[in-house]
């Protein structure tokens, strides 16, 4: 099994996430690494394992600090100076084949590009298996 991050090293590399207490920090990583898997059989070297459980679980406290921040669930759509409008929208739910909207956040994104990087689609032409 590889070294999964801390809360430490998560606020150690993402500052935003200091005013999170360390369980909640602590939570995010369970939830990344159970997505992620424990080892990296699967990814391309542990490495990348360790990045994709680092950028999930910054995804999801992202989520966190932009619903946090309307005080109802919602995130801001748009900001605009010099009068300070803010939109506010409310995310749809997930369906069921896209549980969680990677695009939401900038580290959804860089997950989803570690994804396809490492589990890329593959395509069978021409088997060879008969019936």
């Amino acid at each position: 099994m590889t070294d999964l991050p801390t809360a430490s090293s998560m606020k150690m590399r993402f500052k935003q996430f200091r005013r999170f207490e360390d369980g909640e920090i602590e939570f995010a990583i369970e939830e990344a690494r159970v997505a992620c898997g424990t080892d990296g059989t699967y990814w391309i070297d542990d490495e990348n394992l360790q990045l994709g459980v680092q950028l999930y679980a910054a995804h999801m406290l992202q989520l966190t600090l932009m619903r946090g921040a309307s005080g109802t669930g919602a995130i801001k759509s748009s900001q605009g100076t010099p009068e300070l409008n803010i939109s506010w929208s409310t995310p749809p739910w997930p369906s069921a084949d896209q549980l969680t909207d990677y695009n939401q956040t900038q580290y959804g994104m860089r997950y989803k590009a570690l994804l396809r990087r490492n589990f890329p689609a593959v395509i069978v032409v021409n088997s060879g298996v008969r019936f």
